[in-house]
């Protein structure tokens, strides 16, 4: 009964096994089903950015709720080329869900990546947004930051049932592929949700 199981599963398993200290942020938070996922681990400390004050309003109902809500902070805010760098951090995984701004998304995040100290992304990537180079830009960008790259098994209508063992919910690595089908398979996407694990940070 979860939209993004596998989505929901990496955050976890990556909040769960965060040293103390790391943040989790969350670029376009929505109703903060990522937000609240990551500030149940207890090492983690959320900072979850939205446009819509009726999102971040339930959002922060919902913590409200929990004995570990405190552990999120919320931003109205709409990422976009005016929006400042944010300042360099240790982050376990920034999620970015921002409908065709995700490269204002990464640039914000620049200084964090730059550092090393950013250790896992997960991204909608959404070429219907941005038709041409823009992705492939973007996800070869971060391949070439020392990111390795996945692609999440696609979400099903009708649902199916999933289990931890089933091959359904195992990501495929594309930061292998050379770079010109690289190109030409993000280019032909519509919206996938991709995950990039920093070299040598397991998960």
């Amino acid at each position: 009964n979860i939209w993004e199981p596998r989505e929901s599963t990496l955050i976890l398993r990556a909040c769960a096994t965060a040293g103390p200290g790391k943040l989790m942020i969350d670029l376009g938070a929505q109703l903060g089903w990522f937000s609240l996922l990551a500030a149940s681990c207890s090492t983690v400390h959320v900072l979850a950015f939205d446009a819509d004050a009726e999102n971040l309003r339930v959002l922060n109902e919902s913590a409200g709720l929990n004995p570990w809500g405190g552990r999120i902070l919320t931003e109205k805010v709409r990422i976009g080329p005016d929006t400042q760098p944010l300042p360099i951090d240790l982050v376990r995984v920034a999620k970015l869900d921002l409908e065709g701004a995700e490269r204002d998304g990464i640039r914000i995040l620049g200084p964090t990546i730059d550092a090393g100290l950013l250790d896992f992304l997960l991204i909608e990537v959404s070429p219907v947004f941005h038709p041409g180079d823009e992705y492939p830009d973007l996800v070869a960008d971060l391949i070439e930051r020392g990111y390795r790259a996945y692609r999440l098994p696609e979400k099903h209508q009708p649902p199916y049932y999933l289990d931890g063992t089933s091959a359904r919910m195992h990501p495929g690595r594309i930061d292998q592929l050379p770079t010109a089908e690289l190109r030409a398979l993000v280019r032909g996407w519509h919206q996938e949700d991709l995950w990039f694990a920093r070299e040598g940070v397991e998960w």
